[in-house]
């Protein structure tokens, strides 16, 4: 493991950074703000960041994306290999026309490779370092807290290109391990929670590259090799699986859940974002376009402000969508 990038005093503040949050019961989901109603009737294209914005800021491929709960979208840039948070949502100012606030691992050594990014329940930031197979974390001001390894076993899946780090509604940790073809809970050291696997039964995926847990429990997986995402209960269970509602090819590379248990995919292969129900049923098609080559979106997440971001690194740009529900416009 490298040394610690802060003081001693700092290493309690680690510690509670990556353990789960004393706040948030079993059985109860963590909420913020108010619960959006009704289910996706329409993703209404409102902003392009476009490759000028976003260099301006000093991005040059977005590609993983996170919002918390202010509304601040916490881009990885791939190229840069550094995260830096977007304050989209700032009260009294042009939400968009905001420079970026924060940067997020410059002080990092030149062979790190952040490879994904998520937020614990205090709004902390954690990055997945596949060099080195571990965690950094920084705090909600940005100081950097330190790093922790993953457990041993674990550290060859970590290294593999299709590793996702992920937060359930509980605030537990899981890694996506792409070789195993399975979610792997994580104690708070990092380490393998369960001794069997999660997903049940493994030979129904073929090559995992993303997933979303809903706010009640369970999730998504999707499946870019059979192109379908397949829905997981809490026990692991494999049970629905969401097609895409038309003939065109399906390459879900990311996914993104709401507080109303919707999931959203970024198609890589067909353009587009496509909203799913609880059920798998398909809610919303949004077509993403712009000059020059196709979009080819790999990275999507949404907010608590009813908005879905979608990134496609090679164009180095951002769609902002809104989500318009059965109930009413957001």
């Amino acid at each position: 493991m490298r040394p610690s990038i802060v003081l001693a005093a700092f290493i309690a503040i680690l510690l509670a950074a990556f353990a789960p949050a004393a706040v948030c019961p079993a059985g109860a989901p963590a909420t913020t703000g108010e619960t959006p109603r009704g289910e996706p009737r329409t993703l209404r294209a409102e902003r392009l960041l476009d490759r000028d914005w976003l260099r301006e800021r000093g991005i040059e491929a977005p590609s993983r994306l996170a919002f918390d709960d202010a509304g601040a979208l916490y881009v990885l840039d791939g190229s840069a290999r550094r995260v830096i948070r977007l304050p989209l949502e700032s009260a009294g100012a042009d939400r968009y026309g905001e420079p970026a606030a924060d940067r997020y691992g410059e002080e990092m050594a030149a062979s790190w490779i952040p490879s994904d990014l998520a937020l614990d329940l205090r709004g902390s930031l954690l990055v997945l370092d596949r060099a080195s197979a571990s965690v950094a974390a920084y705090a909600r001001r940005g100081e950097a807290l330190g790093d922790r390894d993953l457990d041993p076993p674990l550290q060859d899946e970590a290294r593999a290109a299709g590793a996702r780090l992920l937060r359930d509604p509980y605030g537990e940790l899981w890694l996506l391990a792409p070789r195993e073809r399975d979610l792997v809970s994580l104690d708070a050291r990092l380490r393998r929670r369960r001794v069997g696997r999660y997903l049940l039964p493994e030979a129904s995926l073929e090559f995992p590259v993303a997933a979303a847990f809903l706010p009640r429990g369970g999730g998504w997986i999707a499946d870019a090799g059979n192109g379908v995402l397949r829905r997981f209960e809490a026990t692991g269970r494999l049970s629905a699986t969401a097609h895409a509602p038309d003939s065109i090819a399906f390459e879900p590379s990311d996914l993104a859940s709401d507080a109303t248990g919707a999931v959203y995919a970024s198609d890589a292969a067909g353009c587009r974002v496509i909203a799913f129900g609880p059920d798998g049923a398909p809610l919303a098609i949004h077509w993403l376009s712009g000059d020059g080559r196709p979009w080819r979106p790999a990275a999507i997440a949404w907010s608590p402000a009813d908005r879905i971001a979608v990134a496609d690194p090679g164009r180095g740009e951002i769609w902002i969508l809104a989500v318009v529900r059965e109930e009413g416009s957001p």
